[in-house]
């Protein structure tokens, strides 16, 4: 949703402000689910591997 600041057209927290406003039930459990699978990969993607580097740095996981 960051990038929702940088960009020029309507995002994901446009779009769920937008289905709240007009009760719209469905799209906002689908735009919370949306949120909720980019920031799982997000994090299997980015922070994990962030988080072995630092471990390794610390001593803290041997391989």
């Amino acid at each position: 949703m960051a990038g929702e600041l940088l960009s020029n057209g309507p995002g994901l927290g446009y779009s769920l402000r937008y289905a709240q406003d007009y009760a719209r039930m469905d799209q906002v459990i689908g735009i919370i689910i949306i949120i909720g699978v980019i920031g799982a990969i997000v994090d299997q993607i980015v922070f994990s591997k962030l988080e072995k580097n630092v471990m390794k740095r610390w001593g803290l996981l041997k391989t």
